[in-house]
């Protein structure tokens, strides 16, 4: 710190961009989880509870530079024995059983994700900064419409 014209001036301090770019990419997903579960009624998808939900990537996220990773039809909604522990529907467990229960219940959703499962994309950190934003604004008219 430094002193000039006798007030304390604190340094600012540089994130590096790799770091930045990845504050970004977590934010996105911490947003696209909590608006994909405004849009899904609060509600896992399957068994209609309300608890400890998870917002579930259809196309896996961890797919390197995946287009659908911030891509609100590329979400459902799942309580945890849905999501992870249940042997009959898992979508981790038993992921056959669950694609077949998506393509049975969302046949639009899953015929976009069929068509855009190998489409790449690489966002710059503007491309993220923007999305942010978009994504912000949409998670604040969601909850101004779900709380009328």
């Amino acid at each position: 710190m430094k002193k000039l014209n006798g007030k304390v001036k604190k340094k600012k301090k540089i994130i590096p961009k790799t770091r930045r770019i990845k504050i970004l990419k977590n934010k996105l997903l911490a947003i696209w989880g909590k608006i994909s579960k405004l849009q899904q009624g609060n509600c896992c998808q399957i068994c209609k509870s309300d608890e400890y939900l998870n917002s579930h990537h259809v196309i896996p996220k961890s797919l390197k530079n995946s287009a659908l990773k911030y891509d609100l039809t590329n979400a459902v909604v799942l309580c945890p024995s849905c999501h992870k522990y249940s042997y009959s529907i898992s979508a981790h467990k038993n992921p056959l059983i669950f694609f077949a229960w998506f393509k049975e219940t969302y046949p639009m959703k899953y015929k976009y994700l069929l068509e855009h499962a190998n489409d790449e994309k690489e966002y710059t950190e503007e491309e993220l900064i923007q999305l942010l934003e978009e994504m912000q604004e949409k998670y604040k008219i969601l909850l101004d419409t779900s709380t009328l």
